[in-house]
């Protein structure tokens, strides 16, 4: 038997490989990954490191997703983080958006268009791509109501 050779190529991921054992993974593919996201549809990094993001001044933050943008006609946004804290939800992508935004931030929410809508236990954030729907949104689920956050295609969000 020979001597090992690493094997160099570039990667593009497409995605983890549950059903074949680790020498039987392909290339493109990852048998475990940790610490790891997918900011670009074919690509991975690290995960940042536990740092402050963003003093929204409230006392509990127990929610925070992002929502990624793979529609590249859209050049004004990319992504954005949902977060959920106390009873209001958030949404921007940096700190000055979520908390220099009174006009934006924290979201108004129905029915009533109060700012302090939810219960404030944390919430189930899916991802969604409707059928026929040029850009993803995030489907925000709270015990006392369902609403969905994101941008139409004509919205110019600030950054």
């Amino acid at each position: 038997m020979g001597e090992f050779q690493r094997k160099t190529a570039g990667f593009f991921h497409r995605g983890i490989q549950w059903n074949r054992s680790a020498d039987k993974v392909p290339d493109e593919q990852i048998l475990y990954g940790r610490n790891i996201r997918v900011p670009q549809q074919g690509t991975i990094t690290q995960r940042p490191g536990n740092t402050t993001f963003s003093n929204l001044g409230g006392t509990f933050t127990h929610s925070i997703a992002r929502l990624n943008n793979f529609n590249t006609t859209l050049v004004n946004f990319d992504f954005t983080y949902v977060i959920g804290q106390d009873t209001s939800l958030f949404v921007g992508k940096t700190n000055a958006i979520l908390t220099n935004t009174p006009t934006q931030n924290p979201v108004k929410l129905p029915p009533s268009g109060s700012t302090n809508t939810l219960s404030g236990n944390p919430l189930t954030l899916v991802d969604m791509d409707p059928v026929g729907s040029p850009v993803g949104w995030k489907y925000v689920g709270d015990s006392n109501l369902m609403l969905k956050v994101g941008y139409y295609p004509g919205d110019t969000p600030t950054s």
